[in-house]
């Protein structure tokens, strides 16, 4: 009996051990912790003051006649032109071919899909941004696709005549070219080409994917495409 006794003590002495290390071990987590919310909470009211500060800074800024003047300037007539100018003596300088993916579409297309084909060894000079990618083409050909907002980059090397896919996802594109700009919408009820030949203005829709090599140029009669206007 006193064996039995004497053998539950160490028992639950053990026990006991064992459950105050763990609370002593948690006793030391919590303090921890504490310390640790202690300074969150001051570097949150560090931060705190100091978007005051910039708020303050920022009204006094707003307000200041400098700031009225100079945003009066800036939305000056001179202004714009000026800004055209640069951009317009950029465009002639490096005479690329920008196609600006918008991320919008017609209502009767099924997404805002925007194809450059690439011609043969032109790849390299094609460079993209935003939502602008590599992918291939249906038939397994090489093209930059944009499914939302970007900008891609037609170096002159590639040349100025470009191939886009149109097909019953296509969405909106605009092209600039020496200071034009041309908004062309690539929806179609059927899988076709469009070919945009940037220095003449001209577009062709063809309804196979594969150009004829010994197609003449024509003006396009695509209702769907609008004109080419400047940008000053």
């Amino acid at each position: 009996m006193r064996a039995s006794l004497a053998s539950q003590l160490e028992r639950l002495s053990a026990m006991l051990y064992v459950v105050t290390a763990e609370r002593d071990r948690l006793s030391t987590e919590v303090q921890q912790l504490a310390a640790e919310c202690r300074a969150r909470e001051s570097e949150a009211h560090a931060l705190a003051e100091r978007v005051r500060w910039l708020d303050a800074e920022l009204g006094r800024v707003v307000g200041s006649r400098s700031f009225r003047l100079t945003q009066g300037l800036a939305a000056s007539p001179p202004a714009q032109l000026a800004r055209r100018a640069v951009w317009w003596m950029k465009d002639h300088l490096h005479r690329d071919v920008r196609v600006r993916a918008t991320g919008r579409r017609s209502p009767e297309s099924a997404g805002a899909e925007v194809w450059v084909l690439e011609q043969p060894e032109a790849g390299a000079g094609m460079r993209g941004g935003g939502h602008w990618r590599k992918r291939e083409m249906p038939d397994g050909s090489r093209a930059w696709m944009a499914d939302g907002q970007g900008t891609l980059v037609v170096r002159p090397g590639d040349g100025v005549r470009l191939r886009l896919r149109a097909h019953p996802a296509g969405g909106i594109a605009d092209l600039r070219f020496l200071g034009r700009i041309r908004q062309i919408d690539l929806y179609r009820a059927k899988e076709a080409v469009v070919e945009v030949d940037a220095a003449r203005g001209e577009v062709r829709t063809f309804e196979s994917p594969a150009l004829p090599t010994s197609a003449s140029s024509s003006p396009s009669s695509d209702p769907l495409a609008q004109s080419w206007h400047e940008t000053l």
